[in-house]
């Protein structure tokens, strides 16, 4: 499914969301949005048994291949 802004859904069987990029995030200190960014990747980790992208990379290979950048 295209957007307005050509954003495009993908459907799975499962739920499943991961941000991409973050207007908030971005708008903090930089060495603060590493340091919390570092935190919650070591957290999901230990909570999942790997890596956000590494699991997104096994299911959803085919929508991990689309280019997502640059937003318009």
């Amino acid at each position: 499914m295209n957007h307005l802004k050509n954003w495009k859904s993908v459907y799975t069987n499962a739920a499943a969301y991961q941000h991409k990029d973050s207007t908030t995030q971005n708008l903090r200190n930089k060495d603060e949005r590493t340091k919390s960014d570092e935190r919650n990747r070591e957290y999901f980790k230990s909570k999942f048994g790997k890596y956000p992208e590494e699991i997104w990379e096994e299911k959803y290979h085919t929508q991990m291949s689309v280019p997502w950048k640059p937003f318009p």
